[in-house]
């Protein structure tokens, strides 16, 4: 099943013009057809003349690696029995 940040990167792609055959997300069979299903309610949207607000902070369009986003203090160093303040 499809995740929630699934449908909004694929939702902001096709509102922003995005092809399907041009995405940066890598579709498999279940996200291929949501991406068609998501591009025929946005087509049938805009002939009605109605606007599309895209949300301020997305997630990012391209995979970004969960290590990457961490940011891990450096450790202690107890060589010497926690008496160093050194790193504190």
């Amino acid at each position: 099943m499809p995740s929630s940040d699934d449908v909004t990167r694929i939702y902001v792609q096709i509102v922003n013009g995005v092809n399907k055959a041009d995405s940066t997300i890598p579709l498999d069979e279940e996200l291929s057809a949501l991406w068609d299903k998501i591009s025929k309610e946005v087509a049938e949207a805009k002939a009605k003349d109605y606007l599309f607000d895209i949300p301020n902070d997305f997630p990012s369009v391209d995979p970004v690696d969960p290590a990457l986003r961490l940011r891990v203090a450096k450790p202690i160093d107890t060589s010497d029995g926690g008496n160093s303040r050194a790193g504190r």
